[in-house]
């Protein structure tokens, strides 16, 4: 240490330093709560994909490669392969395909904001979380797609 810093001189500075006393400080610990849980993406993918089921008895469900699961039929009018619904998994999200809202985008016009919110492009959403209503408003808009779709004589 340089000569300045000797021990005579730290010694000094301690004795003229008047002792210091703290009160008592009670400090109240709250117990420890984790952050709420997020969903993982496989239990949104399952609920998204189990709204697809009921129509699963009238079409071919196939697992994509591209778009994951997927429901897709014969064109009653062209014969043509049409894709009704898919649930996808991507990297921080699962999304929601509904097709039926390519030919019928004015099924959108009375969907919650919530809803419309996850819209990516014109058919797909996008779920990072779910809560019961969004499924019961996603379930609706998928049958009334399925309505549309048989009313058309596409399925």
């Amino acid at each position: 240490l340089p000569s300045r810093f000797s021990g005579s001189a730290l010694r000094g500075l301690s004795q003229r330093t008047p002792a210091m006393s703290t009160p008592e400080v009670v400090e109240q610990v709250q117990p420890y709560s984790p952050p709420p849980a997020r969903q993982a993406i496989t239990e949104i993918y399952e609920a998204l994909a189990a709204l697809l089921v009921p129509y699963a008895r009238k079409m071919e469900s196939e697992m994509h490669p591209k778009i994951g699961f997927c429901l897709k039929a014969k064109s009653a009018k062209n014969g043509r392969e049409t894709h009704f619904g898919a649930v996808q998994i991507l990297p921080d999200v699962v999304a929601y395909h509904l097709f039926p809202l390519y030919a019928h985008p004015d099924l959108l016009k009375n969907v919650s904001p919530e809803l419309h919110a996850r819209l990516r492009g014109q058919t797909c959403f996008h779920f990072d979380t779910l809560h019961p209503a969004l499924v019961a408003e996603l379930a609706e808009l998928t049958h009334a797609g399925f309505e549309r779709f048989l009313a058309d004589g596409v399925l």
